[in-house]
């Protein structure tokens, strides 16, 4: 898989987790909820989001070499 399609599938990934996370916490909203929040949840987020970030530069970086690598017609 390359760089691109791993970002493409993490943000998808993302995005389907932080549905499912909202939708609970409308019914499950006390200490315990919160507390997991805080300890697990936001940093997995923010760890996530640095992927996603490092991914895209790895794209980057891809396409800038296949352009320098390809013979030019």
């Amino acid at each position: 898989m390359s760089a691109h399609g791993a970002k493409a599938k993490l943000q998808l990934a993302l995005k389907d987790f932080e549905t499912k996370w909202h939708q609970l916490s409308e019914v499950w909203d006390d200490p315990a909820s919160r507390g997991l929040n805080a300890k697990y949840i936001d940093p997995l987020h923010d760890r996530i989001r640095q992927a996603i970030a490092a991914l895209e530069k790895i794209s980057e970086v891809q396409l800038k070499a296949r352009r320098e690598c390809t013979p030019e017609s």
